[in-house]
């Protein structure tokens, strides 16, 4: 199983500042109502430009646009500005 590969997830709690990501109210639900499980693999799994490689991103916000949920953040490895969609439908 391609999951047994993760062991653990990247930080979501906002790094060193100590924030909480920031998210919409329709965007909590959904990133919510994901398994930690995925929630691990899409944090872990986000395309750097700078790197040019696939990372772990450091989760800093999250919206909705057109029903897919848009997750913004910091890359782990260089610490350029980095975007997940996850696709809902």
């Amino acid at each position: 199983d391609e999951f047994e590969e993760i062991e653990s997830p990247a930080p979501t709690d906002g790094g060193a500042s100590g924030q909480e990501p920031s998210f919409t109210p329709q965007a909590r639900r959904i990133w919510e109502s994901l398994d930690t499980t995925k929630q691990v693999l899409v944090l872990n799994t986000v395309y750097c430009g700078h790197c040019p490689r696939l990372v772990s991103m450091q989760l800093q916000s999250g919206r909705v646009e057109k029903g897919d949920l848009i997750l913004q953040g910091q890359c782990l490895e260089c610490g350029g500005a980095v975007a997940r969609v996850v696709e809902m439908g």
